[in-house]
């Protein structure tokens, strides 16, 4: 098994946003390398011979406003006993590290009142025997994050459908009750295609990146 892990669209698409010329420029150089890959195995006639994979760990969406968290943690924000910070957050993950139930609580209602936030999990049972989790909030569970290192709270951006500043929304409602297309089976992505790989600028295209 070879494994190529090709770091862009993902940078490019965080910087530059869905449909702009630079986001479909990578993409379509990616391709590019893709094809070299295939005619590569074609040339020395072994293209038949592997399963070639094309996959991404997600896709893009447009995000509606930059959330200001860090001015929301800052009351709650002090050392432990040991001199290390209380409040540890990253990536929408926010550690209360003494679990305290009141500041976690109030955390969470500052969350669901700031801008820019979208969906808020926390772990179907708060640490420290407090049971249930707070009103408003989705459980670890439904994403399959709830383990020994994940945090108290769990917050994602917001998005939004309004079209960008290159007029692409984040979604295209036309596709949205169709079925699969007559040339492609409804389970296409899980499986393998032997001898080709998917064609990622028409599938970026067609579910235009979107990151959730």
């Amino acid at each position: 098994m070879t494994v190529l892990w090709i770091s862009d669209p993902d940078a490019t698409a965080h910087e530059h946003g869905v449909g702009h010329p630079t986001t479909i420029d990578a993409l379509k150089r990616i391709d590019g390398e893709i094809q070299r890959v295939l005619d590569g195995l074609a040339a020395a006639k072994q293209l038949e011979r592997y399963d070639v994979w094309v996959t991404s760990d997600h896709g893009f969406t447009t995000g509606s406003q930059p959330a200001n968290v860090g001015a929301l943690l800052k009351p709650f924000t002090r050392a432990m006993p040991d001199g290390s910070p209380r409040i540890v957050s990253g990536g929408g993950a926010i550690y209360v590290r003494d679990h305290d139930r009141d500041a976690i609580a109030a955390i969470v209602g500052g969350l669901q009142k700031t801008g820019g936030v979208g969906a808020i999990f926390m772990p179907p049972a708060i640490r420290g025997g407090m049971d249930g989790r707070l009103a408003g909030t989705l459980s670890f569970d439904a994403i399959r994050w709830n383990h020994a290192r994940s945090a108290d709270v769990l917050y994602s951006p917001d998005w939004t459908d309004a079209q960008n500043q290159i007029r692409l929304s984040g979604h295209h409602p036309e596709r949205r009750d169709r079925g699969p297309r007559k040339h492609e089976s409804p389970r296409r992505a899980q499986r393998p295609h032997r001898g080709r790989a998917r064609h990622q600028a028409e599938d970026g295209d067609r579910d235009t990146q979107r990151e959730r």
